[in-house]
């Protein structure tokens, strides 16, 4: 029960109260407290869902963030491999980045194929996630290689005008490295809603491992870059003239440290939204080109951080599937409780998130024991994935109660193909085509067929 934010928060008292009197009296904080310290923290993923229920409005993930902070200060954080692989990677975001995540890409198919052979007896013992099974498939080529960024990174639906509405969307590293097509996905997306979409030319880390390591030096000198690098993106958008009314990722910890970077300061105008905040009340159902059959029984898995901006951290989640209904004509349920991952907590803390993990397979289970044996369950991983210019292709199993489960995939059937004469990327599909080229001020528009 300590764990617990209101226990947790009058244990962290009583151990801050202690922290002072061992500070005063021997010079140093005793190793004892560090180590209880640290325990209480972790089991904090500083979402701030407790702050939206605590009638005093106390910060608990905030305070569990400083305390972390304190921690490597006092290097008691526990997780030094961690802090040096971080640390590394922070020196050159832009290039060592992207290369970690190709070298994690190629490690993962390795391991899933060597996890094969392993008896199930052993993984059953192993406490990490990384050894005790296969783990998701990861892609290898990155947003800015597949969109060719370097060649240009403003991309628009028709010709630029004066206003045209622009979004500076922020792919972070989970829509740019590790899974592409959701950045594929999300730019396509506000491309169809009639939205000009600018795209950092080189890739940006929000920072927020760091920020929930407790390196908070290294993540304000990374926040510090990031801001003057996107508030030059802006200017020179703006000079252009652009609209930038948005600025947009599809990532909840992404959002939390561009919220911190404050740049509506230096341009009132700009919103933090999430792109499915943005595209949603425009997209119309009628123009879905795999539409939900009427019926289908709909499961979202919520983030922990909230997904939709200008309401009350525990509405965000109503307001997204409110949105999803509206525009799939569905029903949408929830499904309760964090996925057990937390960024790097699952593989630093497995015995913490493991605990979170189990309980999240229950309440999946839970949810689709009850459906009809003829029912549908799709399952709402990442909604960009379910509209767009590109064909969806669905992946069925059976689960354990005999219903057909459907994961919608984004196929993006768009091969790429070089045509020196025309000086354009002529990009094609089963749906349908686009002509990638640049006009004179070097922006790419998107015609879609």
């Amino acid at each position: 029960m300590q764990y617990h934010p209101r226990n947790k928060n009058m244990v962290l008292g009583m151990l801050l109260e202690a922290v002072y009197y061992s500070q005063v009296n021997k010079g140093a904080i005793d190793d004892n407290l560090l180590r209880w310290l640290r325990d209480l923290v972790e089991h904090c993923t500083a979402c701030g869902r407790c702050l939206a229920n605590c009638p005093v409005k106390i910060p608990s993930g905030e305070v569990a963030l400083t305390l972390r902070s304190l921690l490597e200060h006092e290097n008691a954080g526990g997780h030094p491999i961690k802090k040096r692989a971080l640390e590394w990677l922070v020196h050159d975001v832009s290039s060592r980045v992207p290369k970690a995540a190709k070298m994690a890409s190629l490690g993962q198919k390795v391991q899933n194929k060597l996890l094969g052979v392993v008896p199930s007896v052993w993984k059953k013992r192993m406490q990490s996630p990384i050894f005790a099974g296969s783990g998701p498939k990861m892609g290898y080529t990155n947003l800015y290689e597949s969109l060719r960024l370097h060649r240009g990174s403003v991309f628009a639906p028709r010709e630029v005008t004066p206003g045209m509405p622009c979004v500076l969307y922020f792919p972070g590293c989970g829509g740019s490295l590790f899974y592409d097509r959701i950045g594929l996905a999300a730019i396509m997306l506000l491309l169809h809603t009639g939205h000009a979409v600018a795209v950092p030319p080189r890739h940006l880390c929000c920072g927020y491992p760091l920020l929930a390591a407790g390196m908070d030096t290294e993540y304000e000198d990374n926040m510090a870059q990031n801001r003057q690098y996107l508030a030059s993106m802006l200017r020179n958008l703006i000079k252009q003239g652009f609209d930038v009314r948005y600025l947009a990722t599809a990532c909840g910890s992404c959002r939390d440290s561009l919220a911190r970077m404050k740049l509506n300061e230096q341009f009132p105008q700009l919103e933090q939204k999430d792109v499915s905040q943005i595209v949603l009340p425009l997209l119309q159902h009628e123009g879905m080109e795999a539409p939900v059959a009427p019926g289908t029984n709909v499961l979202y898995h919520a983030a922990c951080h909230c997904e939709w901006a200008g309401v009350p951290t525990l509405k965000g989640q109503a307001q997204l599937t409110g949105a999803l209904e509206q525009l799939c004509k569905v029903k949408v349920s929830t499904i309760p409780g964090c996925c057990g991952e937390s960024g790097m907590g699952a593989v630093t803390s497995p015995t913490i998130y493991n605990l979170l993990r189990a309980r999240k397979k229950e309440r999946l289970a839970q949810a689709f024991e009850p459906q009809p044996q003829t029912g549908d369950i799709l399952f709402f991983a990442v909604f960009r994935e379910f509209y767009g210019t590109g064909s969806l292709s669905h992946k069925h199993r059976q689960n354990a109660g005999g219903h057909r489960i459907q994961r919608a995939a984004m196929a993006y059937p768009l091969f790429l193909q070089n045509s020196p004469d025309l000086g354009t990327d002529i990009h094609a599909g089963p749906s349908g085509g686009f002509i990638d080229y640049y006009n004179a001020a070097g922006h790419r528009r998107f015609l879609i067929s």
